[in-house]
C-alpha cells in the first residue's frame, strides 16, 4: 500500500481457496478495498471493488460465492451482497438497512 494514510491486512477465506489483501483507512470516514487471490491461481491478484471514500467492507466466502458486508449507502454495516467468484457480474442484495432480520428472495 503506497498511501500512509491505509494499513494492510490479510487473511485467508475459511475454505482455504483464497486469500483476502485488505487495505484499511486509518482515519475517518474508514474506507476499504479488498484484493483477493485464489490459491490456485496466486500469480493472478483481482481488486474485488475499487475504493470509494467512507465505503467499508469485509469479504466472506462459502462455496462458489463471496459474501460482502458493507457499509455502502447507509454508514454501518448494513447491506449483504452474494457475489458469484470469480464472474464479475451484477451483486444482488441480500439484505438491507430497516429490512427485517429475514434476507430478501434472489434467483439462482
Amino acid at each position: 500500500e503506497k498511501d500512509s494514510d491505509f494499513e494492510v491486512s490479510v487473511e485467508n477465506s475459511l475454505s482455504g481457496d483464497y486469500i483476502f489483501v485488505k487495505s484499511t483507512s486509518v482515519h475517518k470516514p474508514k474506507t476499504t478495498e479488498v484484493r483477493f487471490i485464489s490459491t490456485d491461481d496466486p500469480d493472478l491478484i483481482t481488486i474485488y471493488k475499487k475504493r470509494e471514500e467512507g465505503v467499508d467492507y469485509e469479504l466472506k466466502q462459502s462455496q462458489k460465492f463471496f459474501y460482502e458486508l458493507s457499509n455502502e449507502g447507509h454508514g454501518d454495516i448494513s447491506t449483504i451482497r452474494r457475489v458469484y467468484i470469480p464472474e464479475e457480474s451484477t451483486f444482488p442484495l441480500l439484505l438491507e438497512a430497516g429490512d427485517t432480520d429475514r434476507p430478501k428472495q434472489i434467483e439462482n
